[in-house]
């Protein structure tokens, strides 16, 4: 019977806002995914699913922010030049 409970409750969504607090909490503020669940009352398991996505690239700390993968290309392509301009200037 509580299977069928759980199927009848509806899919509750959550603001981008809301999912980059949780993500900042665990990665920025150094809480465990379980507190920062009980802080904002959320299940853990969802937590842990957006600081996943975070650390991936999928998702976004922050709206408006680029992703892990973004960053990661804009390193890369910092460090050439830098190393391109460290060999000019010897």
């Amino acid at each position: 019977m509580r299977n069928k409970e759980k199927m009848k409750q509806k899919k509750r969504l959550y603001s981008d806002e809301l999912k980059s607090e949780a993500v900042k909490m665990v990665n920025e503020l150094g809480l465990s995914q379980g507190e920062a669940g009980l802080r904002l009352s959320i299940p853990k398991r969802i937590i842990a699913s957006w600081v996943a996505a975070a650390k991936s690239g999928k998702g976004r700390s922050r709206p408006g922010d680029p992703s892990v993968a973004e960053l990661a290309t804009e390193n890369q392509r910092l460090r050439k030049e830098l190393n391109e301009a460290r060999m000019e200037r010897e």
